[in-house]
Order: C-alpha cells, then sequence, then structure tokens
C-alpha cells in the first residue's frame, strides 16, 4: 500500500491498512517523508510502515528553470529587474525624486513610477506563477489532449516515482494498493516490471478525490492530473472510491464493467470509544448553554473561512471553535485571527491545536453544531463527501453546510442538518440560525441506529474483503478496463 505524503493525521490510509490486514494479508504501508534524511520505520497496529525520504530534485529544477526563462524575457522587454537589489535602490531613487517635488508630482515621475511598479511586479512574480483554479471539470478531450504531456510537466511526480516505483518493485507484492493518483503511475511502472519478472500482481487505485474536478494547484495542474490517471487506468485492476457521485463519474468516463467500490471516510467504532484528553468547551472558555459551533480540518482557501468570520459577525452570541490543521501557527491560521480582530468578533473566534485523527469525534462532540463551508466552484467539491461530515454526526451533531451535491444529499435524506450558499454571509448566517433554531430534532435525527450503522468504518469493510477476495481468488481477474474493450484511438 502506498500513499505520497504523510500518514500521521490520513486516517483513510491508516484505516484501510489495518482493515486489510485483519482481512489477513501482510501489509506494507509506503509513505512519502518529506524533508526526512533517512528512512523512518514504524508500525500501526500490526501493519508495517515505512517513510521514504522525498528530495524535489526534478521539482526545484523545473521550478528554477521557469524562473530563469521568466527572468531573461522580463529583462529583454524591460518589463522585470535583473534582482531585488536592483528594484531596491530604484524605490529609493524615486523617493528621494519625489520628496523633492511640490505635492503634484511632474508627469515624468507619475511614469517612472507607473515603470517601477509594473518591474516590480516581475521580480515578485518569478517563480511564483499560480494557475487560476477551475471551476468547470476537465472534458474526456481536456484529458486525451493533455495525456501526452503531462510526464514533463509533473516534475513533483517524477521525484516521487524516483523512489517509491523501485521499493514497490523490490517488495515484489502481490497487490498494489494506490491511495490518491500521485503514485498511480509509478504503481503502473511497478507492476509492468513485477510482471515481466513473471509474477502476478493486481493493482487498486483508491481515488480519494474527482481528480479532474479539483482546482489546479502549481505543482499540480487539473488537465495534466486527468492526464495522469487516464494515462495510467489502463493497468488498473479494480477501483475504490469516497462517494457514490465519483463512482459514478469514473465508472461512465473510463467505461469501467465493474463500478468502483465505495469506502465513505467515515469513523471506526472504536473511535467512539475514545475519550480525547482535552475537552471543546473547556479550551475555548464558552459555557454548555451559549452556542458554538466547530469546523475541523484544513484551513486552506477552498475552505472559505473568511467568510464565515463574516457570517458569524452577523450572529450575534454565537461563538465558532476553528480545530486548524496542520496548527494554530501556520500562515492560514495567522490571518484568520487578523481577520476575526478586523470584523471585531476575535472574542467569539477560538482557534484551537488539532487532536489525533481517532479522537476528533470525542472532542467536537460538546459543540453545538458541525460546519462545513467548503467553496461550491470546483466540481471535486461537489461529488465529494469529506471526512469531517461523518464525524460531526457520529458526534451528534447537526450540521450546517455548503449547498454541494453529495452533501446535501445526506442532509436531506437523513434529516440531520441544512445547506447554504457559501459565497454569501448573509446565507451562512441564516444556516447557521436555522440550525440552532431546530437543533433538537436534527440532533436526534443523527442518533438514529440505523445512522450509526451505515457511517461507520465496519460497514464499509464488507464491500473490502468482497474486492480482495475477487483479486486473489483464482482464477484472476483479468485487467478490469482492458476486458472492458476501453479504448481510446491513441497512446496515451
Amino acid at each position: 500500500m502506498a500513499v505520497a505524503g504523510s500518514i500521521d493525521r490520513d486516517a483513510r490510509v491508516r484505516k484501510t491498512a489495518v482493515s486489510v490486514k485483519n482481512l489477513g494479508y501482510e501489509v506494507t504501508l509506503l509513505w512519502g517523508a518529506r524533508g526526512a534524511e533517512e528512512t523512518v520505520h514504524g508500525d500501526i497496529d500490526g501493519v508495517r510502515t515505512i517513510g521514504l525520504p522525498v528530495r524535489p530534485l526534478l521539482q526545484q529544477h523545473q521550478a528554477e528553470r521557469t524562473q530563469r526563462k521568466q527572468r531573461s524575457m522580463g529583462q529583454r522587454l524591460g518589463l522585470t529587474y535583473v534582482d531585488q537589489a536592483t528594484k531596491v535602490a530604484v524605490a529609493t531613487e524615486l523617493e528621494v525624486a519625489r520628496a523633492r517635488l511640490p505635492l503634484t508630482p511632474a508627469p515624468g515621475l507619475v511614469a517612472r513610477e507607473r515603470l517601477h511598479r509594473l518591474r516590480s511586479r516581475g521580480v515578485e512574480s518569478i517563480g511564483k506563477s499560480v494557475a487560476a483554479p477551475r471551476s468547470q471539470p476537465e472534458s474526456s478531450t481536456d484529458r486525451q489532449n493533455t495525456s501526452r504531456n503531462w510526464r514533463g510537466v509533473l516534475a513533483s511526480i517524477a521525484d516521487l516515482e524516483t523512489v517509491f516505483t523501485p521499493m514497490m518493485i523490490s517488495l515484489k507484492p502481490d497487490i498494489l494498493h494506490i491511495h490518491d493518483v500521485h503514485l498511480l503511475w509509478g504503481a503502473a511502472n511497478a507492476k509492468r516490471a513485477l510482471l515481466h519478472g513473471g509474477q502476478k500482481v493486481s493493482l487498486i487505485y483508491d481515488a480519494h478525490e474527482y481528480v479532474a474536478g479539483q482546482p489546479s494547484s502549481v505543482q499540480f495542474p487539473a488537465r495534466t492530473r486527468a492526464g495522469l490517471e487516464s494515462a495510467a487506468m489502463d493497468h488498473v485492476d479494480a477501483v475504490i472510491t469516497v462517494s457514490e457521485m465519483i463512482a459514478e463519474r469514473l465508472s461512465n468516463e473510463y467505461r469501467l464493467p465493474v463500478k468502483p467500490t465505495v469506502m465513505l471516510n467515515v469513523p471506526r467504532r472504536l473511535d467512539l470509544a475514545i475519550q480525547c484528553s482535552r475537552h471543546l468547551r473547556r479550551e475555548t472558555g464558552v459555557g454548555a448553554a451559549t452556542p458554538l459551533g466547530v469546523y475541523s480540518g484544513v484551513l486552506g482557501p477552498s475552505r472559505n473561512l473568511p467568510v464565515v468570520l463574516q457570517a458569524v459577525a452577523r450572529v450575534p452570541g454565537v461563538h465558532l471553535a476553528i480545530v486548524c490543521v496542520p496548527s494554530v501557527t501556520c500562515a492560514a491560521a495567522v490571518e484568520l485571527a487578523k481577520t476575526a480582530q478586523d470584523l471585531g468578533v476575535n472574542q467569539r473566534i477560538h482557534l484551537l491545536a488539532p487532536v489525533a485523527p481517532e479522537e476528533i469525534v470525542s472532542f467536537v462532540s460538546s459543540a453545538s453544531f458541525g460546519l462545513i463551508p467548503n467553496t461550491a466552484g470546483p466540481v471535486n467539491h461537489q461529488l465529494t463527501l469529506p471526512n469531517k461530515l461523518f464525524e460531526y454526526l457520529l458526534a451528534g451533531l447537526p450540521v450546517a453546510a455548503s449547498d454541494l451535491a453529495a452533501t446535501r444529499q445526506i442532509l436531506t435524506d437523513w434529516q440531520v442538518g441544512c445547506v447554504f450558499d457559501p459565497g454569501d454571509p448573509a446565507t451562512i448566517a441564516k444556516g447557521i440560525e436555522q440550525v440552532l433554531r431546530d437543533h433538537d430534532g436534527l440532533a436526534k435525527a443523527t442518533r438514529q441506529p440505523d445512522l450509526v450503522k451505515t457511517f461507520m468504518w465496519e460497514g464499509q469493510e464488507a464491500g473490502l474483503a468482497q474486492l480482495y477476495d475477487s483479486l486473489t481468488s483464482p482464477p484472476g481477474p483479468a485487467n478490469l478496463i482492458a476486458a472492458a474493450g476501453r479504448k481510446t484511438g491513441e497512446e496515451p
């Protein structure tokens, strides 16, 4: 089993590894130990873990090459300064010139200042270009057009493959279970090498996201991400994913003969019995009679938290605890604290350090409601079901969430919360007011026996067992994609 990032807070990867071990398999979990100098060995409930040091060599080289090109082009056109020192020198000269003039600067100075601002932006943007997030899904044509060039774009993927693929081959597994898309092509190559050596091996792709519908990032543009997935799917024997809606998309787009196995990101029964040593209301200093919402998770832009703070400002008396991942000292948390101060709600916003994944249900259980304010733009947000949704529900919390298709369906079907427009602070405020007004009935609905049974990890394990059994019971299945007669008309 392999995942590109850390496993410290990846509850899904940890639970899946232990579940497969409990099915009777010997499991080795590989993970990316970025910044580590040496291999990190560990154990999770009998699962051997190996953290592989990942160094961004090709990624850094690609960034430096891009930086050189940007600088060279900008300098030739006179659009950027040669270096930061030149920029500072010119800024000082302009400051002196302005100080020597009357209140109305001469036209020549105004023009020089405009040129200076232009050139300064050029210096600051070198090596920092950010692709704009896409709000629309990539079409099949986009994927076909970009599947040829993704290898040359995703230097970060190449850095991972140089470390992970040889290790996958050396372990000689019967099954390769890959979490997320980052290591999928590396696993496909490992599978090909093992088959060439005469060993039968099956490849499972555990798709945690709908990658074609994710927003772009600098290291992982949306089109090239989809191209990687498309190229590797010919080598995949079985697919797992996190929601029915993503399963439908993948099944249709890749013409899978067998629909992906859906394993929701839900807590284990054991997690409900764990008592966290920390207490949410005690840490926030908010009494039991005061409404207290909670958000638990990463603080990235797509989580929409600055808009949430504007909404809280419209609901007097309501407090909000934000459990900050990765930490309360990260840049995003510091910025949130400043925003709360500016809005005058800093006394009602509480930034808290994260707890272990297994302790989240216990930690948030004293809140009045859970909050999921993800932005509506990325298609992946519409289709996926976040961990926190089920953590809130099994903690007995009603949920106020962004009006996203998959989340809305859960809240509506089980009558355990309400939805709002994540772009409108007034609508978010109304959602908070509604969930507080209907609190008792919504909270009671979270305690339905069928809900608890449905959204428990142990209920997901049956599908995992069936999938593994299908891959190991003779005769082994042919490649799912090939069996479906998938034809792209061209080599990716």
